[in-house]
């Protein structure tokens, strides 16, 4: 086994632990992360204003982060593909016309 062969092996291995990664973060891309809640049995009440759930879930830096990280990975996984593809075509052809395959 080369080391390219040993490098494509470990692409695979990182593109199926890609896989599982995004999986997870497609699950909570559009959810509020979690924050504590007070105890339900505590006298404590709210102090403040008016709550805003649904800006908050918008607005919350951690989702937003998660939803950035799936973006940018989506771009890269993207130009990846396309570059594996040219890769794989033009090894193809060499091997192709080494063998004296011509069209």
């Amino acid at each position: 086994m080369t080391i390219l062969s040993v490098h494509a092996r470990n692409l695979v291995v990182g593109a199926m632990n890609l896989t599982r990664a995004i999986d997870a973060a497609e699950e909570i891309q559009w959810e509020a992360s979690p924050v504590p809640k007070p105890r339900e049995d505590t006298t404590q009440r709210a102090t403040g204003g008016h709550g805003d759930p649904t800006g908050d879930i918008v607005l919350d830096p951690r989702r937003l982060a998660v939803r950035e990280a799936l973006s940018e990975a989506e771009k890269e996984v993207r130009d990846l593909t396309v570059r594996l593809s040219k890769m794989t075509a033009t090894l193809n052809e060499s091997v192709d016309a080494w063998n004296g395959v011509t069209e």
